[in-house]
């Protein structure tokens, strides 16, 4: 083999953070030695890996392919460490999870103490993301969201169904009245997301379509502002079940019923690389917040 294991990590630490100085920071090395790590490393395979650039550094398509390889690697040998050296039959090291705010607030965190007392000797570090599940850039094992995968460089094993509900609170009942038709919404204040306005469709069957393009009175960044933003009587939301469920069953939301409702579950997933071997760790995060979750399965 004419590379090592080192260089494979410098490489893939250099892809991931977009810079140099970032990767020698994250790996407690020169600059200097990162960059001539790299250097040797396209030498010995006589191939550039990856293109500078003034702001970040990107793969070649030579370098995304050393790159899934690479990574298969590394996370082989870390595994086989793993199960040779651990002294019980349990997963070790430390796993990254990222997932938006409102996944980790009212989907993870009421299980992750259960998951501690299981796995004791595994270090969790949460990083909460509400726009971009960005693997790579955030140097995470594993992603929990909501929705249809797009990128095909990604997996998903789908953890369970969330129904979609519209909510408003009691207060808000009382002054407004309640929606019982989709042609009411027009006269209530709905309350939508600023960036992702695919989320601003919401399931009622309006007769050409399945869906209500809402206009929203007020938008927000993330789905826990707009949970806050329904509970305290700014108006109408459209939420995921595992969101709003405890604010439902104590009297600070309502669930509308709406005619013309459609049944709409997203599917709750967990994300990782496709084509790599998953530590004992990450894939014993992914099995347990499966069983842990009570989410309807189909």
């Amino acid at each position: 083999m004419k590379t090592t294991l080192a260089e494979m990590q410098i490489f893939i630490a250099v892809i991931e953070t977009g810079t140099l100085s970032r990767a020698a920071y994250e790996l407690d090395l020169t600059v200097s030695a990162v960059s001539r790590a790299l250097r040797r490393l396209e030498e010995k395979l006589d191939t550039v890996l990856v293109r500078r650039s003034t702001r970040r550094l990107e793969s070649t398509e030579e370098g995304r392919t050393f790159l899934e390889y690479a990574k298969q690697i590394i996370a082989s040998v870390e595994d086989a460490e793993e199960h040779v050296t651990m002294k019980r039959r349990h997963p070790s090291g430390k796993i990254r999870i990222i997932a938006s705010t409102s996944l980790v607030l009212h989907v993870i965190t009421p299980v992750l103490h259960r998951y501690q007392k299981c796995y004791p000797e595994i270090e969790i570090e949460i990083i909460s993301n509400d726009n971009v599940y960005d693997l790579l850039e955030h140097r995470s094992d594993v992603a929990v969201c909501i929705g249809k995968l797009k990128d095909s460089g990604l997996h998903a094993k789908i953890l369970g169904l969330c129904q979609m509900m519209f909510v408003a609170s009691p207060r808000y009942i009382a002054e407004h009245g309640m929606p019982h038709r989709v042609d009411a919404l027009k006269s209530h204040r709905l309350i939508g997301y600023k960036q992702n306005s695919l989320m601003n469709d919401w399931p009622l069957d309006t007769g050409e379509e399945h869906y209500y393009k809402i206009q929203p009175s007020i938008v927000a960044s993330n789905s826990e502002i707009i949970r806050q933003l329904a509970i305290h009587s700014s108006g109408i939301a459209c939420l995921p079940e595992p969101y709003v469920k405890n604010d439902i069953t104590k009297g600070d939301l309502v669930n509308l019923n709406i005619k013309e409702k459609l049944r709409v579950r997203e599917p709750l997933n967990a994300v990782y690389y496709k084509n790599i071997v998953l530590p004992s760790r990450t894939s014993s995060f992914v099995e347990f917040l499966a069983e842990s979750l009570v989410l309807p399965s189909e």
